[in-house]
């Protein structure tokens, strides 16, 4: 096959001596005029070719002075292709394309390694171009597009398309939780006390009973406790005010115990900046103790110590009942608490206080979550 080969490419071309349509268009001064006022860029190029008909190279016949400004120094005409660009190869492919199908489009991405070796303006050429290869007559036109402000906008828009999606999902949750709490209330809750009523009339109805139901009462009182602090839980409260919190915990238990439990915190404001999921876990953690020392403890006294560190949030509850003695109850809500501490990284211990009485330690890490994916709904 023979090869069609242009003029030499390192001799530079008058653009006068080419009769084609798109070198005839640009002899005119007026369409020369028009095209350098055109804000994009433009460049007519005459490829040569190889043996087997591919380009291997082109000539720089024409730009205006958009394409001129993206050049950190002036190109001349018949500048090659191979010596100005920085990665000529690539376009060529364009270039070759275009001219075996009359058209092909790139997407050009400008580096910061090209602007320091001084190809490129960096106060002008944008981030990225859309480049059309045309094919007209025995020459390619070249065209940039600025897609830089396109592309943003268009990043910007998959960014609040994924923020509005990620707020209708945490919307739909925020709902079914509110749902499923409703359920809990209206239906569980209710059908749990009446059966508890229930239990407690006809025991003491029946006087002595060969079969003491008084555990089961007590179990079925404090399943509803625990369910009402689940659905507690469940609401959205939105941001958790952690001082308020803990002291209208603290003063509704005074109600039941029939006395103020001390208790010392940190400063008002402290806890604004620990995350909720540990602020939510240490106020359940503190409401299902206050409620075993109500229902089991026999206490006179009851201690609650906050501490907040660099590194962990501390919990401590005593108090100076009967204590919980070596084989601990179940039911007494304590692997839950262990539960919200080993979700979040830390401890739980109970135990009897040296003299009588009960102590309970919770502590967590404020960074360091060990099973964050079980944790979450």
């Amino acid at each position: 096959m023979t090869a069609e080969h242009s003029p030499k490419p390192n001799i530079p071309i008058n653009i006068e001596d080419s009769s084609d349509e798109a070198m005839q268009l640009l002899e005119s001064a007026d369409i020369r005029k028009m095209a350098d006022l055109l804000g994009d860029p433009i460049a007519v190029w005459q490829p040569s070719f190889d043996g087997d008909a591919q380009v291997n190279d082109a000539t720089l016949l024409w730009s205006n002075k958009a394409w001129q400004k993206y050049r950190h120094d002036p190109v001349e005409p018949g500048a090659l292709m191979t010596e100005i660009f920085v990665r000529p190869r690539q376009a060529l492919t364009y270039l070759d394309r275009a001219w075996k199908e009359g058209q092909s489009d790139q997407l050009f991405i400008a580096e910061y390694k090209e602007f320091d070796d001084g190809v490129y303006n960096p106060d002008v050429i944008p981030a990225e171009c859309h480049v059309t290869w045309q094919k007209t007559g025995e020459r390619i036109v070249e065209t940039s597009v600025d897609r830089t402000a396109q592309r943003k906008a268009d990043r910007r828009l998959e960014v609040l398309a994924d923020s509005l999606a990620q707020s209708e999902s945490k919307r739909n949750i925020a709902e079914e939780r509110e749902r499923i709490a409703r359920d809990l209330h209206d239906t569980v809750i209710q059908d749990l006390i009446a059966v508890s009523l229930g239990l407690r009339l006809a025991h003491t109805e029946a006087g002595e009973s060969p079969t003491d139901v008084s555990p089961t009462i007590d179990a079925l009182e404090e399943l509803v406790g625990q369910i009402r602090s689940v659905i507690f839980d469940m609401k959205d409260h939105g941001p958790i005010d952690f001082q308020r919190s803990v002291l209208g915990l603290i003063e509704g238990t005074a109600r039941s115990l029939g006395y103020m439990p001390e208790y010392e915190l940190p400063e008002h404001g402290s806890f604004e900046s620990v995350d909720q999921r540990i602020v939510s876990e240490l106020i359940s953690t503190l409401r299902e103790s206050l409620s075993n020392i109500t229902r089991h403890a026999k206490s006179s006294y009851a201690k609650i110590i906050v501490e907040l560190s660099d590194t962990h949030v501390n919990l401590e509850v005593i108090d100076d009942g009967i204590g919980i003695g070596e084989n601990p109850k179940n039911g007494m809500g304590l692997s839950n608490m262990k539960t919200r501490a080993e979700l979040l990284g830390g401890t739980f211990k109970i135990s009897d206080r040296e003299k009588y009485g009960t102590s309970l330690t919770w502590s967590v890490p404020l960074h360091n979550f060990a099973h964050e994916a079980e944790y979450a709904f």
